[in-house]
């Protein structure tokens, strides 16, 4: 695309220059001004379709809860959680004022296997009936991990382990030394060997494990397919060696995290919190503040939940509070694919019940606080681009909403953090002034290819069902803010109160449908919000930017999938096909553009001696290289029309190519090599990371820990066809422009450096038909003198009907003297 466009740029700007206000010299600062004019205008258009949200100093909730609770004298203090020893101290040190951040400590999971209970739903069988592996604990009756069982999705987050995959263990070290097995997953290769919970291995290929962390450190050295051998003692016998094929690693669509970096398999020690924590918001006339993270005598966020009820398909949990004579149940159930019918959106989502029973002998306002997703993946942090709905530099996770007043928002999470920075929290106006309800269709989690949302079902479609719906920032903010596109995010949803009488009948009920998978079109067209399904889904989340881009987007992503599926079955082919088809399809307007840039250069030589002859007059010069255009029926802007035709399609291909999931993990040339094996990241032909200076090689340098290939070739090819499209320098002053500009390219070959390989490849196909376009049209039909370098002075030209005149005047001159 780039390639393109600065093609386009050079052609009009040769062919628009010195007619008129168009001067050669201002054309590298007239792409500038041009590009600056298409980014902000596109963003002032996108803020006036979906204006972002607005920030205020104090939220108008938070005046609320605190004149609700001007008499409460049931302040938190930090205390434990009666009759257990685990619970862990949630209450800051000092009250916060930002109810944007939860600045609770990381939980401290006891090293006692039976202080926390795992249990595990699903597989990772893809030939199973379900679409993913899913971890809960019963601390906070969480979901700790979510992993798609689907191959083509697998770990691409740590750059330098690429070791095997042993299984989620649950892992905590025994009293007598080892590792101490806490759950098994089905599919998973500790499965499929016979591991099982409760088993404590004591040696990896003849090593021994006296510690969880060894068994992992020996782990990392172990490659995909290898085979381990461990020795188990179970029940406190030791039994015979298990033998162990290692996997690839599967993606975690939701992990653990601290302060925004990915734990272990083990998942032990200190973290942030998991996903679907949830407390009480209100009980009776008793409201939670925003600075509070819980009740004092409330322990749901961190306390041991009781596993009530369990089967291969679904988990319930159930929290007595004793003091505020309340029952909490949670429940999750995971989707079947033969459960739910056909299609490829099947099974990518759980159910989760939310039930509170009021055992109190009076009717009370109850209502709760359900905090989302968090530690969604955070791969490609260091080349990715995501797009959002407002300028927010990098991005990589997303707070997506969607109300049914404003419509859908995508909070990048540097906004969340910069708000934290400035102390002026992010506002989301759920009730707004003067409206009776502003429904809630969905709110969740977003990042490039994946995505987890929520989706609340509604008894009545009219119904009002939350008073508050916040991003929130979890961990620290960095203090040099270098990074802050990775911290960790979720959303906060505050009912609305419910009067619930007394009896277990008369109970709390709200069900949410939590989807979890790829933002596959087709699969996100399936996920509709009750309040509003047939103008809403989730395949909204595909967002290409600017409405203009996604129109072409959508049908040039569709026909890449056809040529893949039903052509070549090859997405690197499938790219150049599509690049192909639509060159071929601009063919005459690119044509069109190359003819009169060719013309361009046959008429400066008569442009200088213009120049040279006005040189102090602008206005006539201008005046006679109009008339030189009219003689020559040549219109200079005619190359600038065929460059703003093809901008939305260039541009367009470009946002589809970045967006695309299917390009994730599709090799160029397949599975087996390394190089290129996927077309959503750069090449990684060479990890150099090793051999070169941080400053170039970090991830966060200016080069990126890999040397790419790609883009050298690339860049390469944009110097080639800006010889070839550049006319002969006019002066000194237009040949140090086009030094300039290739100068450009060496900025253009740090730029492009980190660039998807799939983008580069679109790139050196365009490049490569431009330049045959090129050598295909007819050769110059300008003469010697007027294709030479107009640097050097040449003697002016005489009018052939002049000289011949003069010279038939002159010899009928000497033809009268010889006469006389």
């Amino acid at each position: 695309m780039v390639g393109n466009r600065g093609e386009s740029f050079r052609v009009s700007g040769t062919q628009c220059d010195d007619w008129g206000w168009f001067v050669v010299e201002k054309r590298f600062f007239q792409f500038l001004l041009l590009s600056l004019t298409i980014l902000l205008g596109s963003q002032l258009v996108m803020n006036q379709i979906w204006p972002p949200p607005p920030r205020a100093k104090a939220k108008p909730i938070a005046k609320q809860i605190a004149e609700q609770n001007a008499e409460n004298d049931d302040k938190p203090d930090g205390a434990k959680e009666q009759g257990d020893p685990k619970a862990v101290q949630e209450a800051p040190q000092q009250k916060q004022k930002d109810p944007v951040r939860v600045e609770e400590k990381p939980v401290e999971v006891a090293p006692d296997a039976t202080a926390t209970e795992r249990v595990a739903l699903g597989s990772l069988d893809p030939s199973s009936s379900v679409r993913m592996l899913v971890y809960f604990t019963n601390r906070g009756a969480a979901i700790e991990r979510i992993a798609l069982n689907n191959p083509r999705y697998g770990d691409l987050e740590d750059l330098e382990d690429h070791s095997g995959f042993f299984g989620f263990l649950g892992a905590s070290d025994d009293s007598n030394g080892g590792l101490l097995v806490g759950v098994v997953g089905a599919g998973t290769p500790a499965a499929t060997a016979g591991i099982q919970a409760g088993d404590v291995i004591t040696a990896i290929d003849d090593i021994i494990v006296d510690k969880a962390e060894k068994f992992f450190t020996e782990l990392k050295r172990r490659l995909p397919e290898q085979n381990v051998t461990v020795d188990v003692r179970r029940q406190g016998k030791t039994i015979d060696p298990i033998t162990v094929k290692l996997a690839k690693r599967p993606l975690q669509l939701i992990r653990p995290e601290l302060n925004s970096q990915p734990l272990g398999p083990q998942a032990g020690g200190k973290h942030d919190q998991l996903s679907m924590l949830m407390t009480l918001q209100q009980v009776g006339d008793k409201t939670l503040t925003p600075e509070e993270a819980e009740f004092a005598d409330v322990s749901l966020r961190d306390g041991l939940w009781q596993v009530s009820n369990i089967d291969n398909q679904e988990v319930e949990f159930t929290k007595s509070v004793p003091s505020r004579k309340l029952t909490v149940i949670k429940r999750y159930r995971l989707a079947r694919i033969d459960e739910e019918g056909e299609g490829p959106a099947v099974a990518y989502h759980l159910r989760m019940d939310i039930e509170i029973i009021n055992q109190d002998t009076e009717t009370r306002e109850i209502a709760y606080r359900l905090d989302g997703p968090s530690g969604l993946p955070t791969e490609g942090w260091w080349y990715s681009t995501k797009f959002g709905r407002e300028w927010r530099g990098r991005r990589l996770r997303d707070i997506a909403m969607h109300f049914e007043q404003g419509g859908p928002q995508l909070i990048a999470v540097t906004a969340v953090a910069d708000a934290i920075k400035e102390k002026e929290p992010l506002q989301i106006p759920l009730l707004q002034e003067g409206s009776q309800t502003n429904l809630l269709a969905y709110a969740g989690v977003d990042t490039q290819y994946f995505a987890t949302v929520l989706l609340p079902h509604h008894a009545d479609v009219n119904q009002q069902l939350f008073a508050e719906v916040d991003p929130i920032l979890l961990g620290s903010v960095p203090e040099d803010g270098k990074q802050s596109h990775l911290c960790n995010v979720t959303c906060r949803l505050i009912s609305q109160p419910n009067a619930i009488a007394p009896g277990e009948e008369q109970r709390l009920r709200q069900t949410f449908t939590i989807f979890a998978g790829p933002k596959v079109p087709s699969i996100l067209e399936q996920y509709r919000p009750e309040v509003f399904p047939t103008v809403v889904s989730l395949e909204e989340l595909i967002y290409f930017g600017w409405p203009i881009w996604g129109w072409t987007a959508t049908p040039l992503s569709r026909l890449l999938h056809f040529f893949h599926d039903h052509v070549i079955g090859n997405y690197g082919v499938a790219i150049i096909m599509l690049t192909v088809m639509v060159r071929l399809c601009m063919f005459p307007l690119s044509r069109k553009q190359a003819l009169g840039a060719r013309k361009m250069q046959e008429l400066q030589p008569e442009m200088k001696r213009i120049s040279e002859k006005y040189k102090g007059d602008v206005e006539k010069r201008s005046k006679a290289i109009q008339e030189m255009y009219k003689k020559h029926s040549y219109n200079p802007l005619a190359g600038c029309l065929p460059m703003f035709i093809q901008l939305p399609i260039f541009i367009g291909l470009y946002r589809a190519l970045m967006v695309d999931i299917e390009l994730r993990q599709a090799p160029l040339i397949s599975d087996s090599v390394r190089w290129c094996s996927n077309l959503g990241a750069p090449d990684m032909f060479w990890y150099w990371k090793p051999f070169i200076p941080a400053f170039l090689s970090a991830e966060t340098g200016w080069l990126g820990p890999y040397l790419n290939i790609l883009p050298l070739i690339t860049v390469a090819l944009f110097v080639w066809q800006q010889k070839m499209f550049m006319p002969p320098p006019a002066d000194e002053q237009a040949a140090m422009q086009q030094k300039m500009m290739q100068y450009m390219m060496i900025f253009f070959a740090f730029l492009f450096f980190k660039v998807a390989s799939g983008l580069c490849i679109y790139f050196i196909a365009s490049s490569l038909w431009g330049i045959g376009e090129r050598m295909i049209l007819p050769k110059s039909s300008a003469g010697p003198d007027q294709a030479a370098d107009v640097r050097q002075p040449k003697k002016p030209v005489k009018d052939p009907a002049k000289s011949g005149a003069a010279s038939r005047g002159s010899a009928s001159n000497r033809k009268k003297k010889k006469k006389k």
